[in-house]
């Protein structure tokens, strides 16, 4: 049988067991806490993944030539009034390490210009298949789908990332 005093000596210890565990993991910083649930909504694939088909890509070209190419110029190489390209160096650069969802926000809410967000969500997504195959972004078995959260999965990245 435990005496008065290992019993209280027992209790204390217990108590500043989790006290202690919880001031280690505030001066840590929330960040050690939140890297799981965080690492968790990290998109899981890029671009490079093949993340459209190749009938998807097909379909987005003829509506971007039909949408976009008054403006963008038929080889997406941008217009004379300050068009930003849609291929190239200087797109992939704008757009590199963004989530998907982002660049088709853009796409979607603010072209054409004459009647921003005036096509469909697949629409949007066709045309950015396409704007993606241009940019040589390999092909797959899934097309992109029009849905924001779902394109927050995908990263858009300059060049392919090696795992």
């Amino acid at each position: 049988m435990k005496s008065g005093r290992s019993t209280v000596l027992s209790l204390v210890v217990a108590a500043a067991i989790p006290a202690a565990a919880a001031a280690y993991l505030a001066s840590a910083g929330t960040n050690s806490l939140l890297a799981p649930a965080l690492s968790a909504q990290e998109p899981q694939k890029t671009i490079w993944d093949g993340v459209f088909t190749e009938a998807q890509a097909l379909r987005g070209e003829q509506k971007y030539y039909d949408n976009c190419g008054h403006c963008h110029l038929d080889n997406l190489r941008g217009g004379d009034e300050g068009e930003p390209p849609l291929i190239g160096t200087a797109f992939k650069f704008r757009f590199d390490q963004e989530h998907l969802s982002d660049v088709f926000q853009v796409i979607s809410q603010s072209m054409p210009r004459n009647k921003p967000g005036s096509l469909d969500l697949q629409t949007y997504s066709d045309i950015l298949a396409f704007i993606l195959y241009a940019n040589r972004a390999p092909v797959g078995e899934k097309e992109l789908v029009p849905d924001i959260e779902a394109l927050k999965q995908i990263l858009f990245t300059e060049k392919p990332v090696v795992r």
